[in-house]
Parts: C-alpha cells; sequence; structure tokens
C-alpha cells in the first residue's frame, strides 16, 4: 500500500477491512502526501483501528462499524477518477464469504478510472492484484 499511494496519490481512500494496513497508510499519507488524503475504512469489528489512531488519525477519518455486503453500494458508487477502493478482509474466498461478496460487488459498483485493489482476489492467488475499474486503462499485478 505503501508504494500505491506514493505512486498514484489516490484522491481519498475507502479501504474495506482495517487494521495495520491502515496506519500503514496514514502514516504513508501524512509523511509523503501531506495529510490531505480523506480516509474511510469499514469494518464490523474496528478494535484495532481504533487501538492504532492517534487523536489526529480520528479527526480526518471516517470507520463505519458496519460490513461491506450490507452497505448501500451507492457508497462505493461515487468513488471517481483518481478514488481507491482497498479491500482488505478476511482474505478468505469463498461463496458467500465477504471477500466474493464485497470484492464482486464493490467492484461491479465503482465508476471508471477508480483504483480498486484486493489482498484477495476472487479467482486468483492470495497475493491479489490492483487494477483500474476501467477495461481500456489495462490491468496491473
Amino acid at each position: 500500500m505503501y508504494g500505491i499511494l506514493r505512486r498514484f496519490q489516490p484522491a481519498q481512500v475507502v479501504e474495506v477491512g482495517s487494521g495495520f494496513s491502515s496506519a500503514l497508510m496514514l502514516d504513508t499519507d501524512e509523511v509523503h502526501l501531506g495529510g490531505r488524503t480523506p480516509f474511510t475504512f469499514i469494518d464490523p469489528y474496528p478494535e484495532r483501528l481504533h487501538g492504532l489512531l492517534s487523536d489526529a488519525d480520528r479527526d480526518r477519518v471516517t470507520v463505519i462499524e458496519n460490513r461491506a455486503e450490507l452497505l448501500d453500494p451507492k457508497l462505493f458508487a461515487d468513488l471517481g477518477p483518481g478514488d481507491m477502493l482497498f479491500i482488505d478482509s478476511s482474505h478468505v474466498s469463498r461463496i458467500g464469504s465477504d471477500v466474493a461478496s464485497s470484492s464482486s460487488r464493490c467492484f461491479r459498483s465503482c465508476r471508471p478510472e477508480c483504483w480498486c485493489t484486493s489482498t484477495t482476489s476472487p479467482g486468483r492467488s492470495s497475493t491479489g492484484g490492483t487494477r483500474r475499474v476501467s477495461p481500456n486503462l489495462g490491468q496491473w499485478s
């Protein structure tokens, strides 16, 4: 995530799942991007995240305590060019899992040119990959 944030400097970041990766992104944003990126973290159990956030972090992030598959798809549809969706949930891709539901539902909801990345992508190895939603812009892994 460090390299992705520094390379692409997203306009905003939405992360499904939270914890150490969230703290890494916040630190990267603060040190290298001026702390100007808005972050939304979606996690039904964000205790680890809350334990990692500083007081300053709490003022600049939104934490949604819910399962991604239960949220209004509009949250993801509102992501636009230059925004990033990062799915870092249970890492278990199987029928009915949060990964299968969140990945397919969230990725389908995003508008073209939104950056999407996942630590576990359905049909791929657990190393995941990063891609733009717009098919004419190619795919990165």
